[in-house]
């Protein structure tokens, strides 16, 4: 690691200070939410966490604990891999470590993105190519790999390639766990055009954050002085710093709890022309859903019929379309 990079140690911390560290910028687990590829929170919500400084309630999902608990089992299987689950499974029934990994217990951050933080799983200790890496170590569900080509979600691969540009690498590698049966290791380079994508909009998102910090303060100040007129001016200037809508349920589900949709009370609001044009299109696109999903419907059903009590239809190199399980889930994995 180079001198651009300020790493700060994190053995013996409890939940409560590593929270507290996070308030502090920006981590790479967050650009997927920030570029909207987080269908399970909305920038927005991230938003409202990064304005206060006190740690938010985190509770540990059973996703997160599975996560930790295999990671141990994926960084040890990762070093056996050779590119083949053939081959992973040879190395290590012979005990041939092909590669290796050391653990770094830190926040790592870089003097060029000073809003930006990273907490790598592995390091990738320098090999063949003669320089270091990130190792990112996941779990993923198969309903949730299978509706990606690359297997992978977005927000993880952003991840990745956030840590290789705070740590200045080359190189980076996701290692995942596929509901337990399956394993595969994804190497991504530095990517110029999406990295810099990612320094422009996290440092907006996070200029938006020091902005809305300061508003805020001077809101609770006004409330405390019981000027009512001028918290609700600071509250109005606040939410124009709010990041734009998304298409996640998350930011749908924000909305709802954030106005209060079951005790909203009857009022108009009035529409503009934009507000107008964007209603078309949601009408055109709701439409074309229900023909979509119709026909969708025709294909799998075609498709089942052919499989009756199989369970894939095989089409060898390109892939199968499979109908199984408990119930029989329909997933197509042509390529």
């Amino acid at each position: 690691m180079n001198s651009n990079l300020i790493i700060t140690p994190i053995t013996g911390w409890d939940k409560s200070k590593w929270l507290q560290f996070r308030k502090q910028g920006i981590g790479a687990s967050d650009i997927g939410t920030i570029l909207g590829y987080n269908q399970y929170k909305s920038a927005i919500e991230l938003w409202y966490e990064k304005l206060t400084l006190e740690p938010e309630l985190s509770v540990e999902s059973i996703a997160m604990f599975m996560g930790h608990y295999h990671e141990d089992t994926v960084t040890d299987l990762w070093q056996y891999w050779d590119g083949t689950e053939a081959g992973m499974i040879k190395n290590y029934r012979e005990g041939k470590i092909v590669r290796k990994n050391r653990r770094i217990n830190a926040y790592v951050q870089n003097t060029k993105y000073p809003w930006l933080f990273v907490s790598l799983d592995r390091i990738i200790n320098k090999g063949e190519r003669g320089d270091e890496g990130a190792l990112e170590i996941k779990t993923i569900a198969g309903y949730e790999a299978a509706k990606w080509s690359t297997g992978i979600p977005p927000a993880h691969i952003v991840q990745v390639l956030t840590q290789i540009m705070v740590c200045e690498f080359k190189f980076g590698e996701i290692a995942a766990m596929q509901d337990g049966r399956t394993f595969n290791v994804w190497p991504f380079e530095y990517n110029e055009v999406i990295c810099e994508q990612i320094k422009v909009r996290t440092k907006e998102f996070w200029d938006t954050v020091l902005q809305g910090r300061i508003l805020l303060t001077r809101k609770y100040e006004a409330v405390k002085s019981f000027n009512m007129k001028l918290a609700d001016e600071l509250q109005a200037e606040l939410e124009t710093l709010e990041p734009p809508p998304d298409n996640s349920e998350a930011y749908a589900k924000f909305l709802k709890d954030k106005y209060n949709r079951s005790l909203a009370q009857v009022g108009l609001v009035k529409g503009t022309d934009a507000d107008y044009l964007i209603a078309e299109e949601h009408k055109r696109l709701k439409g074309k859903i229900k023909d979509l999903e119709t026909e969708m419907r025709l294909c799998e059903n075609t498709l089942k019929s052919r499989i009756k009590e199989g369970t894939a239809l095989d089409f060898g190199d390109k892939g199968k379309v499979n109908w199984e399980g408990d119930p029989r889930r329909f997933i197509n994995k042509i390529k």
